[in-house]
This record gives C-alpha cells, sequence and structure tokens, in this order.
C-alpha cells in the first residue's frame, strides 16, 4: 500500500446494503495509491474491477 497522503487516491470497495431503512456500503477492501492523474485512475480502476468480478478481495 501506498504512504498515507493527502494527494493519494482513495477508494472503497463495496455493495450498497440497507439496514433498518438506512443505506450503508460495506467495504470489501480499501485501496490508496499517489495520485497520477486519469492513468492512475484508470489504472486503480481497472484492478479493482478485476478483482471484484473475479472475487479476489484484499
Amino acid at each position: 500500500m501506498a504512504d498515507l497522503s493527502e494527494d493519494n487516491v482513495v477508494v472503497a470497495l463495496g455493495k450498497l446494503r440497507t439496514f433498518g431503512g438506512v443505506r450503508s456500503v460495506v467495504a470489501f477492501g480499501i485501496y490508496n495509491q499517489p495520485d497520477e492523474g486519469l492513468a492512475g485512475v484508470f489504472k486503480l480502476e481497472a484492478e479493482l474491477a478485476k478483482r471484484y468480478y473475479s472475487n479476489v478481495i484484499i
């Protein structure tokens, strides 16, 4: 995992669930990487999609 910095891109991978009428996100993983502009965001998005659809959540 990248160092924590305010310049990093941080995403949570999860699903929406409703508990007692309140919508919540149940997170499977939180990912953090240095902001490399749009290329870095698309790279992270592709990696998260691959992990989500292959059920390889770390």
